[in-house]
C-alpha cells in the first residue's frame, strides 16, 4: 500500500542507495570544510594564493586563551581587530600577515584540554599546516596557546616554523618543548612592544606606518582541483565587509509589534495556501480542504483531500482518526512528500475548518489529482558551449531523478546531477530565473511529468575544450556541444526541452538576469557570415550584464607591433561610441597620447588619460584603478580602451579589476567590467622575440630600477593571457610563414580568437564588447598539464610543422644533468618554442619542480608537495581514487610531466630528455649522495608573488 511504502521509504532507500559514492562525497565535503579559517591582511595589494610561502608571518588566534589579548581591537570582525597590529608589524610597501582563526577547530575549553593531551584539534591543525606548507614561518601566538605548537612540530619532518614570538606569559613547560625553534618573549603584549619585537622583520621602523584603511583582507580556502589532483587555494576579498562600520540595528515597529497576527507553527514555511500551490518538499499550515475519503491502514490513515482547485492523496497518523472523517472540512498542517515520484501530503495536525467560500465546493474524488502522475526532475547543465549528458539504459540523456521523500524539486534535480554524473553539488548552480522546461511520457502505467531546470557550472571550461571531440564510453557522463546533444538524444520531447532551455539561458544572459562568470555560448550554430570589411560593421553601444558597468578593453603588445595603430583604427570607426582612452607610454613624453590626440579621426576621443614614467602592471596600477573609477563617475562614456606599455604583463592589469579605490572604497568590479584582453603580435618578428635572450634592461625598456625581466617571457605572457590575438603585418609574410605563426599562436593559446590583419585593421566587434574575459578563467589560466593529467590527447596532426606533445616519465632527473638543461640552451633544439611542466629531481624528493622554457630562456622553481611525500592520513578523503592512474610504486605520484610546443622531431626531444634521467644503475644508488648544484627554490616563484621587484 502507499502508506506502508512511504513509512518504509527512507529505510529501504538507505539500503539500496549507492553507499560507496555517497560515502565518498560526504567525506570529501567534510574534508573540504575549513577547520582553520585563514585570513590574510596585506599592504600594497591583495594577497594572491600561493603554495609553500617562504618566511610568512602567521598569527594564531582563537585557541585556548581565556581573555582577548590587550593588543586586539575590542569588537568587529577578527581581521578588523588585528588591523592596528598588522599596521605595526608589516612592511608598509608590501607584506602579508596570515591570521589563523582556530575557533572553529575546537572550543577554548577543548583547546585547554589539548594542552594536556594532544588529540583531534592538534591533529587538525597539523593537517592544515601540511596543506598550507609554510617554509621557515614566524609565528605570533598568545602565551596561553604556546603549548599547542610543540606536538604539531614534533609530528612533522618539514621546517614549517623557524621563529615563535610569544605574546604574554607562557608556561615554562610549553616554552621548553619548543626547543627546535627560535623563541622571542614579549611578556607585556602591547602594540608598541610587539611592533618593537618585529623590527628587522620587514619593518624597519623608519618607513611611514600604514593605516588600517590601507589594508587589504582576503579569506582563503583550500580545495582539491579535480583535474590536476592538486590542492589549490581560492581567495575571497573581504576588505569592504571587514572595514565597514556596523552599528546597533533596531527592528521596525511593524516587525516587533505585529498586532492581531497568530503565531506561525514551528517549522512551517507557507500558510494560507491551496492544493494547486503544493510542491515537493514544502512545509505548510492552514490548508483548507474537504476529506473525500478516509481509510485506516495499520498505524496510518490514508485519505483523499480536495478543494475547489484539485485533490491530493494524504497520510496521517492513526491518532488523528477522529479528526480525519469523510465529508468534514479541515485545516491541515504538514509537509508535501514524494513516494515513487508521486506527490502526497504527510499531515501531522488537523484542525476544524468552517468550510469553503459560499457557493464553491470541492472537486470530486480523483479530479485534478496531484498524486496521479509521477514527477521527475532533471538538469541541463551548461559550461561554455557544452552541456552534460549521462550514459543510462544504453543511451545518452539528461540527468533525471525522482524526488526522495522530503526533497524539493530543485533538490531532486541537483541530486540527479550529483549521483548520475558524480559531479559535486558545489560545482554548479541552478538558474532560478530561467523557466524550467517540461516533458511528458505516457508510455508507462502512469503519466510521467519531468521538469528540467537550467544550470551553469561554476568552474570554467578547461583550455582546449573547444577542440576536444573524444568521448569516454566508460565514464558516467560527457560534455557535448548543442548540435551533438540534439543528434545523440533519441527522445524528441527531451530535445525540445534542450532547445527551450538554451534559448531561455541565452535570453537571461542578454538581459543581464544571468551573469555567468565565464562565457556561455550553448545553443544552435549560427549560419556562416560572409567575410567582413571595415565598412560593413555596425557597432552598437555595449549590451552590459549590469546597466552601470563600464566595459574596458586592454591592448597589449610589444613596441612596434601595432597597438597604437589599432587604437587609432578603433577611434576612426567607433560608430558614435563615446570612447575614453587610457594610454601608458614609458617615455618621459607620452608619445602615444600625442599620436591619439593628433589622429585624423572622424570623432575625437572624449577623454585621454595619460600615465607616464611607469609600468601599468606595477608602478601605475593605482593610477589605472583611479582613472577608470573617475571615468565611470562622469557617466559620459560608453567604453574605455586601455593601451598598456609594450612591457606590461596582462595578469596584474586584470587583477586591478579586483581592487578597490581607497579614496572612495569603491570596488572597481562594481563600476567597470574587463571585457577583453587583446594582444597585438608582430607577425614578422614574433619568432625572434621568443628566441631572444634580451631583458627589459638590456632593451632599454626597464620599468623601474633593477628591472631585468626576460623579454621573451613577457611576450609569451601577453600571448598566453589574451582573449583576442591580432596577428599583424600579415602583408609582409609569405603564406607559409603566416601559417606557421598562426599555428604557433593557437598551440600556445587555444582559447583565444586569432585575427590576421594588415595595419591592425580588424572588425571592432572583435576587440570591443566581446565579453570573452572571465576573471575565474584568468585566475586559473595555467593549464599546461591538462593534457598530461587528464589524459586528454590533443591531436598530433601537424599544422605548418607546429605540434605539441606531453613528455611523461616515472623516473627522476639527475641533478647534474638537469643543470645542463637549465644552463645550456642548446640542450633542447631552437625548434622548441615553449615547454612547461612538473619535474621530479632525485635529490629533492618532497617537492615537485616547475620548469618553464621560452625559446632559449629557462626558469626553474619550486612546486607543490608530492602526495607520496605526505602521510596518508593528511590526504583529503577520496584522493586515492583520483591518484590511482598516476601512481607507481615505490615512488607514488612522483613523475615528469612536461608539455612541449614547437616544430621538432618528437623522438629526438624524447631522447634528449631521457638522457637527463637516472640510469638503471643510478636508480639503485643512494640518491642523497648526488651533487645538487641546481638553483635553490626561488622565493618569488615558490610563494606565487608577482615577479616585479617592487
Amino acid at each position: 500500500s502507499l502508506a506502508s511504502h512511504v513509512f518504509a521509504l527512507d529505510a529501504a532507500r538507505v539500503v539500496t542507495h549507492k553507499m560507496a559514492r555517497a560515502s565518498r562525497r560526504s567525506a570529501v565535503e567534510v574534508e573540504q570544510t575549513p577547520a582553520v579559517k585563514l585570513f590574510v591582511a596585506s599592504t600594497g595589494w591583495p594577497y594572491k594564493p600561493c603554495h609553500a610561502p617562504e618566511r610568512p608571518l602567521l598569527v594564531f588566534h582563537g585557541a585556548a586563551q581565556t581573555a582577548p589579548p590587550s593588543f586586539l581591537g575590542k569588537s568587529g570582525h577578527v581581521c578588523r581587530r588585528y588591523a592596528e597590529l598588522v599596521c605595526g608589524i608589516a612592511n608598509p610597501d608590501h607584506d602579508n600577515v596570515f591570521i589563523l582563526d582556530l575557533s572553529d577547530v575546537a572550543t577554548p575549553a577543548e583547546w585547554r584540554g589539548e594542552l594536556q593531551q594532544p588529540g583531534r584539534a592538534t591533529k587538525s591543525l597539523a593537517k592544515w599546516l601540511a596543506r598550507f606548507n609554510p617554509v621557515d614561518a614566524t609565528v605570533l601566538i598568545n602565551g596561553e596557546d604556546a603549548g599547542i605548537l610543540a606536538p604539531v612540530l614534533r609530528g612533522s619532518s618539514d621546517k614549517w616554523i623557524n621563529r615563535v614570538v610569544v605574546a604574554g606569559q607562557a608556561p615554562p613547560k610549553a616554552l621548553a618543548a619548543l626547543n627546535t625553534v627560535s623563541i622571542s618573549l614579549v611578556p607585556q603584549a602591547t602594540l608598541a612592544s610587539l611592533t618593537e619585537a618585529f623590527v628587522g622583520n620587514g619593518h624597519d621602523g623608519q618607513n611611514e606606518k600604514c593605516k588600517p584603511v590601507d589594508l587589504h583582507f582576503v579569506f582563503v580556502e583550500f580545495r582539491l582541483d579535480v583535474r590536476t589532483k592538486q590542492l589549490v587555494q581560492t581567495a575571497q576579498k573581504i576588505t569592504a565587509s571587514v572595514m565597514q562600520d556596523v552599528g546597533p540595528a533596531e527592528l521596525p515597529p511593524s516587525v516587533t509589534e505585529a498586532p492581531n497576527v497568530a503565531p506561525t507553527p514551528s517549522g512551517v514555511s507557507c500558510t494560507g495556501l491551496a492544493t494547486h500551490h503544493l510542491a515537493a518538499g514544502m512545509s505548510f499550515a492552514g490548508l483548507a480542504v474537504q476529506v473525500l475519503s478516509s481509510l485506516v491502514d495499520g498505524s496510518v490513515i490514508r485519505a483523499a483531500l480536495a478543494d475547489v482547485h484539485g485533490s491530493i492523496d494524504a497520510l496521517f497518523p492513526r491518532t488523528l482518526q477522529t479528526q480525519v472523517v469523510r465529508g468534514r472540512f479541515v485545516s491541515v498542517t504538514g509537509r508535501v512528500i514524494s513516494a515513487d515520484g508521486r506527490l502526497c501530503i504527510m499531515g501531522d495536525r488537523v484542525d476544524p475548518h468552517p468550510g469553503l467560500r459560499e457557493g464553491y465546493s470541492a472537486v470530486r474524488i480523483g479530479q485534478r489529482n496531484a498524486s496521479d502522475h509521477v514527477r521527475r526532475y532533471g538538469v541541463l547543465l551548461l559550461r561554455g558551449d557544452r552541456g552534460v549528458l549521462v550514459r543510462r539504459d544504453g543511451g545518452l540523456q539528461l540527468p533525471v531523478a525522482e524526488a526522495r521523500t522530503h526533497e524539493t524539486s530543485e533538490q531532486a534535480a541537483t541530486r540527479a546531477v550529483a549521483e548520475l554524473c558524480d559531479i559535486y553539488e558545489e560545482e554548479f548552480v541552478l538558474l532560478q530565473d530561467v523557466a524550467p522546461a517540461v516533458m511528458y511520457d505516457s508510455s508507462g502505467e502512469r503519466l510521467v511529468v519531468t521538469r528540467i531546470f537550467a544550470a551553469l557550472a561554476t568552474n570554467p571550461p578547461p583550455a582546449g575544450y573547444e577542440d576536444e571531440e573524444s568521448e569516454d564510453e566508460d565514464d558516467l557522463y560527457d560534455w557535448f556541444p548543442y548540435h551533438k546533444i540534439m543528434a545523440r538524444i533519441p527522445d524528441d520531447s527531451m530535445r525540445k526541452c534542450v532547445a527551450t532551455l538554451a534559448e531561455g539561458v541565452a535570453t537571461a544572459i542578454r538581459f543581464g538576469v544571468v551573469a555567468p562568470e565565464f562565457p556561455c555560448s550553448f545553443g544552435p550554430r549560427e549560419a556562416p557570415k560572409p567575410a567582413w570589411t571595415s565598412t560593413d560593421l555596425e557597432l552598437k553601444p555595449a549590451e552590459q550584464p549590469a546597466p552601470d558597468l563600464l566595459p574596458v578593453t586592454v591592448l597589449s603588445g610589444f613596441l612596434g607591433a601595432g597597438k597604437t595603430t589599432l587604437l587609432k583604427h578603433i577611434l576612426e570607426n567607433n560608430e558614435g561610441l563615446r570612447v575614453a582612452v587610457i594610454v601608458n607610454d614609458m617615455a618621459e613624453v607620452n608619445v602615444d597620447a600625442m599620436l591619439v590626440r593628433g589622429a585624423n579621426v572622424q570623432q575625437q576621443p572624449e577623454h585621454v588619460v595619460e600615465m607616464t614614467n611607469g609600468c601599468i602592471c606595477c608602478t601605475l596600477r593605482e593610477d589605472l584603478l583611479t582613472g577608470i573609477v573617475d571615468l565611470q563617475r562622469q557617466q559620459r562614456f560608453d567604453y574605455v580602451v586601455v593601451e598598456s606599455s609594450g612591457i606590461s604583463e596582462p595578469l596584474p592589469v586584470a587583477e586591478t579589476f579586483t581592487f578597490d579605490d581607497r579614496s572612495s572604497g569603491t570596488l572597481l568590479k562594481d563600476v567597470a567590467r574587463l571585457d577583453t584582453m587583446v594582444t597585438v603580435v608582430d607577425g614578422v618578428n614574433v619568432l625572434d622575440h621568443m628566441a631572444s635572450s634580451a631583458t627589459t634592461a638590456s632593451a632599454g625598456q626597464a620599468a623601474y630600477e633593477g628591472d631585468e625581466r626576460p623579454m621573451a617571457q613577457l611576450h609569451m605572457d601577453q600571448i598566453e593571457f589574451a582573449n583576442v590575438i591580432i596577428l599583424n603585418k600579415c602583408d609582409l609574410l609569405q603564406e607559409e610563414q603566416k601559417g606557421r605563426v598562426r599555428a604557433l599562436l593557437r598551440r600556445i593559446n587555444p582559447d583565444a580568437a586569432v585575427y590576421e590583419t594588415t595595419r591592425s585593421n580588424v572588425p571592432l566587434n572583435a576587440v570591443l564588447n566581446t565579453k570573452r574575459f572571465s576573471m575565474t578563467g584568468a585566475e586559473a589560466h595555467e593549464k599546461w598539464l591538462k593534457e598530461a593529467r587528464e589524459g586528454e590527447h590533443l591531436p598530433e596532426s601537424e599544422e605548418y610543422g607546429i605540434r605539441s606533445f606531453p613528455w611523461r616519465r616515472h623516473r627522476p632527473f639527475h641533478p647534474d644533468r638537469l643543470a645542463k638543461l637549465l644552463n645550456d640552451p642548446d640542450t633542447l633544439p631552437p625548434s622548441v618554442l615553449r615547454a612547461k611542466g612538473l619535474l621530479w629531481v632525485a635529490t629533492r624528493p618532497n617537492f615537485a619542480g616547475i620548469l618553464s622554457c621560452v625559446g632559449r630562456l629557462r626558469h626553474f622553481s619550486q612546486g607543490q608537495t608530492w602526495w607520496a611525500a605526505m602521510e596518508r592520513d593528511l590526504w583529503p578523503e577520496g584522493l586515492w581514487e583520483d591518484l590511482k592512474p598516476l601512481w607507481q610504486e615505490p615512488h607514488g605520484d612522483r613523475m615528469q610531466e612536461i608539455v612541449i610546443i614547437g616544430s621538432f622531431d618528437r623522438a629526438d626531444i624524447e631522447a634528449r630528455l631521457d638522457a637527463l634521467l637516472l640510469t638503471d644503475e643510478e636508480m639503485q644508488q643512494d640518491w642523497s649522495t648526488f651533487v645538487d648544484e641546481l638553483p635553490a627554490w626561488e622565493g618569488a616563484a615558490a610563494n606565487g608573488e608577482h615577479d616585479h621587484a617592487h
